[in-house]
């Protein structure tokens, strides 16, 4: 699962930004305290208007009609992206975009704002129409800031990320009434429905990065039943399915990330994943059709989920036993409970082989299944947890 991580766009934009911060403060000093102090520094910044050949009311009037075309056309483009954000993932996310829009506003307003008292009371040092020069070009800046930052934010992984994050800030039962939840739903089933993969498939690894390595401390501190986190749990993982029943089995290997996700926040949280009545993973496998090659991606997607990971994210497995150190040793949530939850995945995945194929074929897939997965705890988990650890650490976790 190779994953991207590359935060290029947010780190140029946030870098634009921070020299718009400094060329506001940069054009304060240079019009309204440099002129008023003496010395060689001051000399120019305070050398009179008059009788230095500029107009100032020619200069004003220029900088403020093309800081009325500027927001002009940032506002365009800023309808544009609103109005995709809307169509293709969620009102909510468009709302979040239009508030990335307040920096530019702020530096838009302060410099016309400042440019128009100036208008009324006309400068007398040159240092105030070097302020609006500096600040000008802030305004430049922050534009340019916004623009490059757009596409990423249009993005599904920022889409994700924006949700996971206003998730995070939320106990799980309460995730339904989050809008973020509604993102990852509405976004996730979306990117499937139009045959948008890249999306889906980055929407899909935050989503199931968060669900196995973040913590409820409140639900794993209770460790019980609540029909609460029953229901956001499964419906999210049913919602976030949608349209994959007719996507290539890429979307199907994905979700078997979000499965391993939500089977390890299952366990943590003292849901029973192992009885039949609380099944997490019903509406997920429902999604999927009668097709043995889309249950045997999403079966792949969770033993690699869980036992293998990639260069930029460990196995989920090992995230989840590092999280969850201060548990006791004899806690049922460390192993044996998360076997009981790969067995009920296990066969609820083979009730769905059985449904799409003769019995004998699907016992013998489900058997490979099974043997793939002994295959990956065996060798390619504690080869990770060899890699990744050293120490006592190390022979903790293989002892597990």
């Amino acid at each position: 699962m190779a994953r991207s991580r590359s935060a290029q766009a947010p780190v140029v934009g946030n870098t634009l930004l921070g020299l718009v911060g400094l060329a506001i403060v940069v054009g304060a000093v240079v019009g309204w305290l440099l002129p008023h102090l003496g010395g060689p520094l001051a000399g120019a910044f305070s050398r009179p208007v008059a009788g230095s050949g500029v107009d100032p009311v020619t200069f004003l009037g220029a900088a403020l009609t093309t800081l009325g075309v500027i927001v002009a056309i940032l506002i365009g483009y800023n309808v544009a992206g609103l109005q995709t954000a809307g169509q293709l993932m969620s009102l909510a996310l468009a709302r979040a975009m239009l508030l990335s829009l307040a920096p530019f506003l702020l530096c838009w307003t302060l410099t016309t704002g400042v440019g128009l008292v100036y208008l009324l009371v006309i400068p007398t040092a040159m240092g105030q129409l070097w302020q609006i020069v500096i600040w000008f070009a802030a305004v430049v800046l922050c534009m340019l800031s916004y623009l490059w930052t757009l596409p990423w934010r249009l993005s599904g992984g920022y889409a994700a990320r924006w949700a996971v994050a206003d998730l995070r800030a939320a106990p799980m039962a309460e995730w339904e009434s989050r809008d973020g939840y509604d993102v990852l739903q509405s976004s996730i089933a979306a990117a499937i429905q139009r045959g948008d993969l890249g999306s889906a498939r980055a929407m899909a690894l935050t989503l199931s990065d968060f669900l196995a390595g973040e913590s409820d401390a409140t639900a794993e501190r209770e460790n019980h039943y609540d029909r609460g986190r029953y229901r956001a749990l499964k419906n999210l993982l049913t919602g976030c399915a949608q349209f994959s029943g007719a996507a290539p089995t890429a979307v199907a290997y994905q979700l078997g990330f979000v499965s391993a996700g939500g089977l390890l926040r299952a366990v943590a949280t003292g849901l029973p994943i192992e009885d039949a009545e609380t099944n997490i993973f019903s509406g997920l496998l429902r999604s999927l059709g009668d097709s043995p090659d889309r249950i045997d991606a999403l079966w792949t997607g969770v033993r690699h989920a869980l036992c293998r990971g990639d260069t930029h994210v460990a196995p989920y497995l090992l995230i989840y036993w590092r999280r969850h150190r201060d548990w006791a040793p004899d806690d049922p949530r460390a192993v044996r409970r998360l076997a009981d939850g790969l067995a009920r995945l296990h066969a609820e995945t083979t009730a769905e082989l059985l449904r799409a194929l003769p019995t004998e074929q699907a016992e013998r897939e489900a058997a490979r299944a099974l043997a793939d997965l002994y295959r990956y705890l065996s060798t390619h988990l504690p080869q990770r947890i060899t890699d990744d650890q050293s120490g006592d650490e190390r022979a903790r976790l293989l002892g597990l």
